[in-house]
């Protein structure tokens, strides 16, 4: 395993440090990355981090009772919905929500067995793997550009942050990670790498129900890419494939095995189950939304009865407000999730001018909140409470800033003087197409956010970091 891990591919630039032999050097930088952990005091976290435990724990519970009833239970009670029944470890099914399954049930695994710690660290250890896999053996010839570069990235950039983070929102990096090294450098790479980074992508897809269309973006404009670099196209041959085969299981993985889920767990047909009514919620606080129904309810229309006359004006008050979707009878709330995407539609094409301008409006305002720390939690034992907020965390967000700022001006400056290949201008570009991807899906279907943007803005560092040691390296050369 460990040749077939570590031969390289037909070039030999196979990243080196994305290897067997690279892993004692992945365990050390995890342990540097969870350095906010150290300077806190606190585990960093957001108020759903308590809601994707509970949800691991309801998910491990159904699992529990399957098993149990394939041991010998009532199997036929699952099926009618019954005691035995995987729902009823949800209860009403109405008033739940879920982002993700796999995130929800590794971190409950985790947590409730080895402790946050544990789980910061395989955090940690999982972006290291997606940072050596960018590193190829030219960059590696420049150790003390390296070396100091790293050391840079995680002390100003959002990526030591997002990764302690204890949230999912960190892999969406490793999305655009995938898909940018999939336009070349993945024929570089031996068949153990290959296979190493399609299934992380592919679990990084399948952490959070947003990814999905984040990685279907991104990995078509990487292929695409292929495409074109072949002048004139030709067919595939088996190594033409694997990128292919690769792409396809990153993005097909994901919504798999959620509609499995979905189907046999909730027994309703939804690739993204239980999710929360967010792009309606985004919807009423723009406007079109909330203007569509009040103009129903004036006329009578039976979308008066399952809002009752109450339309709530913002993103919050919609979903967890005093009068929001919480407060409503079970009904209504199956009504609303069930209608979300109609009512959406509606709305849009109703509002056509309103709609567009309140997109490209919440798209750039996501775009440019690149900054985010987190929140100070401590861990009781069961659940996360909120702790006091540090002074380093504020500090940050400014460091933050000033990280992105300037490396989108570095590279610029290397883009614009002619400094880069033409393997790192495809990099760049499926890296920048999915930065505004990752704005245009979190900002317009959900509510912008500075987490959704910080979790892969980090890129841009890393990319400046890697191609000016590059660069570095081949003027040496010549």
């Amino acid at each position: 395993m460990a040749d077939v891990f570590n031969s390289a591919g037909e070039s030999g630039r196979a990243a080196p440090l994305f290897s067997l032999r690279g892993l004692p050097v992945a365990l050390l930088m995890s342990l540097v990355m969870c350095w906010p952990l150290a300077a806190t005091g606190h585990f960093i976290a957001f108020p759903d981090t308590n809601a994707y435990i509970a949800g691991g724990d309801a998910i491990w519970n159904i699992v529990g009772d399957m098993l149990s009833s394939s041991d010998g239970g009532d199997a036929g009670a699952a099926g009618r919905g019954g005691v035995g029944s995987p729902t009823s470890q949800l209860g009403d099914t109405s008033a739940v929500y879920g982002r993700s399954i796999t995130y929800a049930a590794l971190f409950a695994a985790v947590v409730r067995t080895a402790g946050p710690y544990a789980m910061t660290y395989l955090q940690a250890f999982l972006i290291v793997l997606s940072i050596f896999a960018c590193i190829d053996r030219v960059a590696m010839q420049r150790p003390v550009v390296l070396t100091a570069g790293f050391a840079a990235l995680l002390a100003v950039s959002q990526v030591a942050w997002m990764t302690t983070y204890l949230m999912p929102d960190i892999f969406g990096a490793v999305v655009l990670v995938f898909a940018a090294l999939l336009v070349r450098r993945f024929d570089e790479f031996s068949v153990g790498q290959r296979l190493a980074l399609t299934v992380l992508a592919a679990f990084a897809v399948s952490t959070h129900y947003g990814n999905m269309p984040l990685a279907f973006a991104v990995v078509a404009a990487a292929l695409l890419l292929r495409l074109i670099r072949r002048a004139p196209p030709t067919i595939p041959t088996r190594h033409g494939l694997a990128p292919l085969v690769a792409g396809l299981i990153v993005v097909a993985v994901a919504p798999t095995l959620n509609l499995g889920a979905s189907m046999a767990i909730l027994g309703e047909v939804s690739f993204a189950p239980l999710r929360p009514p967010v792009t309606l919620a985004r919807s009423l606080e723009d406007g079109p939304a909330r203007w569509y129904i009040e103009k129903q309810c004036a006329e009578g229309g039976e979308l008066c009865d399952v809002f009752d006359g109450r339309v709530p004006d913002s993103h919050y008050a919609f979903l967890w407000g005093e009068n929001g979707l919480e407060t409503r009878d079970k009904a209504a709330r199956e009504q609303i999730r069930d209608r979300e995407w109609e009512i959406v539609a509606a709305a849009a094409m109703e509002y056509p001018l309103q709609q567009s301008i309140a997109a490209a409006r919440n798209a750039a305002y996501q775009f440019i909140r690149v900054a985010e720390a987190g929140k100070a939690f401590v861990w009781t034992g069961q659940e996360f409470e909120r702790g006091t907020p540090s002074l380093i965390m504020g500090l940050s967000e400014l460091a933050m800033y000033a990280a992105t700022f300037l490396s989108a001006l570095v590279l610029g400056a290397l883009l614009i003087a002619g400094r880069l290949t033409r393997s790192q201008i495809e990099i760049l570009a499926v890296i920048v197409f999915g930065l505004v991807v990752n704005a245009c899906v979190f900002g317009v279907l959900s509510a912008p956010a500075p987490r959704y943007q910080a979790r892969v803005e980090w890129l841009l560092p890393l990319l400046s970091l890697l191609f000016v040691a590059e660069g570095a390296l081949r003027r040496r050369a010549a």
